[in-house]
């Protein structure tokens, strides 16, 4: 029988640094990072890869968010048996030409590039990253152009497969931007919500967690989940940020009162649509611009654990409970979210704003 294919996993404001040549460019070798075994701070399992990259930062080769990278995206490739390939501006080492894209994701052309750079790689996920997102950074960081066209160009130029998922971060940034962009992201995904009993999905976090805490913080400079600092918002949050001309504040919240458990949403996921052939008439035509749904909206009265509730102090208990409800594991061991839909609801349309 055949090996399975390695998954495709691409990271955008990631690194994906080469020891080999940091190494090389200063007359070393790898022998140079191990020179006394008792120096290491890693458990006897760590894999000599991980072990390389933690060294690395322990001994100036790499900086502490290079280090960081290399630990997450190596464990990765190891436990989930993934293929990682990386994309930022960064240049403060040595990286893989073969994995690594030096490229602004917000650039109109730079799914095109990309292709070109990673001639015939197809991707199973990709992943905004989650792990440093300080106030004000991802409005500077992640355009609308991010949003309503590179996103868009993953579907389009074929980049991702067609069971593909797109991670982004659940902060209130991408929730907005995904929002406005709604019209135009329908056309190629669907959009839904991934929550914190379902994080195995993702194949970074899942690799990131196989690293030791201890190592994370003491060593990496960070604290192991990340997802809880940086991927999630409140009332208070919502409230604290200015409206734009695209999406006020209450449009926001009208979304977020339709989205059960809300306090335990990690993730935005956009789900990649069947290829569809092309439409020979004007009302197949007009099915096919709007194929997508926001999925899990559900009527606001019907919300039991919900954006209003957060901050109560039964909350967080009766979340707990929420939780094991929501998720249910099927026979492939993938999590399914059970809710009811806007689109089940006499009193809305899926896309109606209640």
């Amino acid at each position: 029988m055949a090996p399975r294919p390695r998954k495709k996993v691409l990271c955008l404001g990631v690194s994906y640094a080469n020891v080999q040549d940091q190494l090389a460019s200063m007359g070393k070798d790898l022998s140079d990072l191990v020179e006394n075994e008792n120096e290491s701070v890693l458990p006897s399992y760590a894999s000599a890869e991980l072990c390389n990259a933690v060294a690395s930062v322990q001994r100036g080769l790499l900086t502490e968010m290079d280090g960081r990278d290399l630990a997450r995206i190596v464990e990765t490739e190891r436990v989930c048996k993934a293929d990682v390939y990386t994309v930022s501006r960064e240049k403060g080492a040595i990286y893989r030409s073969d994995r690594h894209y030096e490229g602004d994701f917000n650039h109109r052309k730079f799914v095109a590039s990309l292709k070109d750079h990673f001639s015939g790689v197809t991707f199973d996920q990709v992943l905004l990253d989650y792990f440093w997102i300080p106030t004000g950074w991802d409005r500077q960081h992640w355009s609308r152009s991010f949003f309503e066209s590179s996103l868009v160009s993953f579907a389009t130029l074929d980049v991702v497969g067609p069971d593909a998922q797109i991670y982004l971060p659940f902060c209130l940034h991408c929730f907005k931007e995904v929002l406005i962009c709604q019209d135009v992201l329908l056309k190629h995904y669907n959009i839904s919500f991934l929550r914190k009993i379902q994080l195995n999905d993702i194949a970074l976090w899942k690799g990131t967690q196989n690293i030791d805490r201890r190592i994370m913080q003491g060593v990496l400079g960070k604290q192991l989940n990340q997802e809880e600092v940086y991927c999630s918002f409140g009332p208070q949050t919502l409230a604290e940020d200015g409206s734009n001309s695209y999406i006020t504040n209450d449009e926001v919240r009208k979304y977020c009162r339709q989205l059960e458990d809300f306090a335990s949403i990690r993730f935005i996921v956009l789900q990649a649509l069947p290829k569809v052939t092309q439409a020979r008439t004007r009302k197949q035509q007009a099915l096919s611009e709007r194929a997508g749904q926001i999925q899990g909206l559900v009527p606001p009265e019907c919300v039991r654990n919900g954006f209003d509730q957060m901050g109560s102090a039964t909350f967080a208990k009766v979340t707990k409970t929420s939780q094991a409800t929501l998720g249910k594991r099927n026979a492939t061991g993938n999590t399914k979210i059970e809710a009811k839909r806007v689109s089940e609801s006499p009193k809305a349309r899926p896309f109606e704003i209640l």
